[in-house]
Parts: C-alpha cells; structure tokens; sequence
C-alpha cells in the first residue's frame, strides 16, 4: 500500500488533455503524404503507443471518477453505467475496461487509502504504451483461471511472466501462452475447489443476431451439469420433441403415456444433430414449465407468462416480427405453434398505428393491463440509448409524478429500468421526463438530461426499442428528397428560377433517429 498518490494538479490534467486534443488536430490536418516510408512506419508506431498510454491516462481518470462516485453528479448509477451512456460503449468493452481498472491503476479507498496496482507488471507496460487493451485482457484472462489456492507468490509470478510475454506476443498468442502457465500450476486440475466453480459459474443469454437467432454461452457446476444430462437424456433422445415432424411424441422420453411404436417410428425419421435435439428439448421444456404455472403469479407487474405483441396487419398476413415482453422478436410465422403451446397474450394494435386498444382505469400503481398495453406500445426502457426490456423495467409516472397530482393513465405511463427510474427528480444531476404533446415524436415520453451532461437540457428520445420506426422515418426522408429533386428538375426544365414553387410542399421534417 503507498503512503501518497501520484501528484497531478486538476488544471495541469486539463491543460495537458487539451495540448493532446490540439496535437491530434495538427496531426489530422498534417500532408502525411510528403513522409518517406520509413518516416511512416515511425509515425504509424508512435501514434500507437500514444494511443496505448492514452488508455492508462483514461483508466486512472476512469478511477478517479469511481472513487469519487462522480458517476452520480451524471445521473448514472454506477461507473459501469457512466462509460456505457456517456462514452456510448458497448457492454463487452465496458467490463473489459472496468477490470483493467480494478487491476492497473492506483486505487483510492473510501478511507483514502492509496492501493498499488494489482498487477503492477502489466500496469507499468500499458502506462508505456508496450502492450494494448487486448493483451491486458488476455492476462486478466489467465489469472483468473488460476485455482483460489495458489500461493499467492505463484500468482504474483505468474503475472509477472504474462507480462512478460505480453511484451513480445500477441493477444492470441498470449492467451496460448495463458493456457500453458495454468497447465503448469495445475496439471491434473486437483488445486481447483469449489470456491472456484462458485466464482467461474456462469449462463449467459447472447443478442439475437440478424436471423433473429441467440447464442447461449455458459460454464455449470457439477450439480447443474448432471441435472441437464438427466434432462437432455429424456427429453433430447431420438424422436422426441422434433419440431419437423408433426407425429413426434412431446415430453419426457420415459412418460408411461408415449406410445412406444409411435417413438421408434419417430427415432426412424429423426435426422437432427445430437446439438439439434438438444436445442428442441430445452425449447420443449421451457413451453411446458411456461404452461404448468410453476413460474408463480407476476413478475414487474406483469403475468408471469409469455406476452407477445404485434401489429394487426402483421396477424393477419401472417408475416413480420412479433415483439415479446423480454427483448425477442419472433417472426410472426412462428408464433402459430408457440400461441397454441403457451397461450401468451397477445396485444393488437389497431392497423399497426401505436394506437392501444385497451385503456386501464386510473389509479396510483399501474395495472396489469396497462403494463401490458405498455409493452406493445414502447417494448422496454424510454431513457435514451436503454434497451432494457419491459419485463426488466417497471411503470414510471413520464408526465408528471404521481406525488406532484400525476395521473395513472395509460398515455401518461412509461416504462423505466430500476437504475434509469431512481435517476428522475427535481434535484441536481437528475433527469425530468414529459409526454410530447404534438409533432411526429406526440405521445411519447422525452428525457430531460441534467445541465451536468447537456447545459441546453435538448429533450431526448429513445429509440433503441423502435427500429422500424427509424427505417420508416428514413423511407419518408429518403422520398421527400426524391420528389425534391424530380420538382427542381421540373422547375429548371421550366426555366424557373430556384425557390420557385407552388406545388409541391415542404417535405415532412425528420427528427434525427440517433437515441442519443
């Protein structure tokens, strides 16, 4: 533990940080073209070990701001929500950031106790610039494959040595290497206990990519490891739950009401992978725990079920994506068999306009219907740039609180997260919301940013959760440029001169799509 922190005076880190900014500009606006080859390759080198101790630099202010808890003056919860909302990083880099963090840099505790870096061999190679974010997450990597109880020497030696190689390999490299050092600290695998698989339990629910599908990565301890052995045995073996065939029997495999020629028959025709069949178990297993009622009563307000919504149109036809209470969308195609399985409820917009067909009676706490008329008109968190979904959220009061004579109508209800909710307030550092009353944005709920992150307070918008909104917004600019254009011409061809127009209106003005 050091006695002092590193001296560096508030006005010298501004100024210091401006003359980089202004570096940076001299530099973007430098003829590199005129530079020899090897002037280029210099240049291309130092840029990046500039850029190496440039992260060090934000990692010990990013400290300094979590130490400070200065994240709150922004009106972010945590430090980890002030990167991710006010740097707009993606989850993946934000804890890759904050665990360089907790590792790097000198820490202040709350008692003002100054902690030396964890690892202080990787510290001083990234303050450098030697190695990047990439290597230090395949160090970190490494050292938490490491068994609770190992000597703590080891570990120090072990960190010592990654560094070392981090200097003259590549991430991919190092983390090979990685495995190799733990291979050697715990061959057989006896040094692991169960505080280990305690902390390296995970389950973890990727995005839907663009086919809609989701990836499930996941490490399970022994006990749930055996229990979905027992699960996949029953449920995944041949010819059962097979979603391409309409005579496969459904359940466990073992269920004394399966016909057992009718299984055979099925197994026969069963082509899936063993991968497949354990994807249609788990599939067939979670609609029959929706169903069984076992999940209890509500969940945020909402039934503890599936809940799904979609356009009018779109039921109709058949085609397009249902929306469901969690985040997922769902080709409407499919939602056939899944309605006849798990009896969601569905809610109908009228010709696919935001326009609720059910409205709930007034009151202080919103009701079960109007949480889920919410769900089909905003899908999850209005703050800007949030896509937590409506069942991870909860009904907040958008037009005015209910303390201050708000009403609990369903036009006046929006969906906010837990974090984002507490962050609404007449305080300092906090956020205002209201409905807009007109315009194309009428109806929906504005967040008002404190002057600490915006000192013109612009109202903002969230349209993480509406993506064909957006798309459509563009088709409407896209066509008012159009025609435009084919009016100008018409006007050039008749000799008018530019401005000139009596025909055509103005096209309809666009807000930017952009949630922030």
């Amino acid at each position: 533990m050091s006695d002092t922190p590193a001296a560096t005076s508030v006005p010298d880190a501004v100024s210091a940080a401006a003359e980089v900014e202004a570096a940076i500009e001299r530099l973007l606006a430098a003829d590199l073209s005129v530079l020899s080859d090897e002037q280029s390759a210099r240049l291309v080198e130092k840029i990046e070990v500039g850029s190496r101790k440039l992260s060090y630099a934000g990692l010990t202010a990013a400290a300094g701001i979590d130490a400070r808890r200065a994240y709150a003056k922004a009106g972010y919860p945590s430090t980890y929500g002030f990167l991710k909302g006010q740097l707009r990083l993606g989850d993946g880099a934000v804890k890759r950031r904050i665990a360089a963090m907790n590792n790097l840099v000198t820490r202040i505790t709350p008692t003002g106790d100054v902690l030396d870096p964890v690892c202080p061999a990787t510290s001083e190679l990234l303050r450098r610039g030697v190695i990047d974010l990439d290597h230090i997450h395949a160090v970190l990597g490494t050292l938490d494959e490491i068994p609770s109880n190992i000597a703590a020497e080891e570990r120090e030696s072990a960190e010592r040595t990654m560094a070392g190689f981090a200097a003259d390999f590549t991430p991919t490299r190092l983390s090979a290497l990685g495995d190799r050092l733990i291979a050697h600290l715990n061959p057989d695998g006896s040094l692991t206990d169960e505080g280990d698989r305690v902390r390296k339990r995970s389950l973890h629910r990727g995005r839907q990519d663009k086919d809609l599908m989701g990836k499930i990565t996941g490490r399970l301890d022994p006990t749930t490891l055996a229990l979905f052995d027992v699960l996949l045995a029953i449920w995944a073996a041949p010819g059962m739950n097979d979603p391409g065939n309409p005579d496969s029997p459904s359940g466990a495999a073992d269920d004394p009401g399966i016909d057992a020629e009718v299984l055979r028959a099925a197994a026969q025709l069963d082509c899936r992978s063993q991968d497949q069949r354990n994807h249609d178990a788990l599939s067939a297993m979670l609609k029959y725990l929706i169903s069984s009622g076992q999940l209890g009563n509500t969940h945020n307000g909402l039934p503890a079920q599936l809940i799904i919504s979609l356009s009018k149109a779109d039921l109709e036809a058949a085609a397009g994506v249902a929306h469901t209470a969690t985040g997922v969308d769902i080709p409407v195609e499919d939602l056939v068999d899944l309605a006849a399985d798990c009896d969601p409820n569905l809610a109908v917009f009228k010709d696919g306009s935001s326009e609720v067909l059910y409205y709930g009676r007034a009151r202080r706490g919103a009701s079960m219907w109007q949480r889920m008329a919410m769900v089909a008109a905003q899908r999850g968190c209005t703050h800007p740039g949030c896509d937590q979904p409506a069942a991870w959220s909860q009904a907040h009061h958008g037009a005015q609180d209910w303390a201050d004579g708000g009403l609990t109508d369903i036009d006046s209800l929006a969906w906010a997260c837990g974090p984002h909710n507490r962050m609404v307030g007449d305080g300092p550092g906090q956020w205002r919301t209201f409905v807009v009353p007109d315009g194309p944005d009428a109806g929906k709920i504005a967040w008002v940013p404190p002057e600490y992150i915006d000192p013109e307070r612009k109202p903002r918008i969230n349209r993480v959760h509406h993506p064909d909104e957006a798309l459509q917004r563009a088709r409407e600019a896209i066509l008012a440029e159009r025609r435009e254009a084919a009016a100008a011409r018409e006007r050039e061809l008749r000799g008018e001169a530019p401005g000139e127009c009596d025909s055509d209106p103005d096209p309809p003005e666009v807000d930017d799509p952009s949630p922030h």
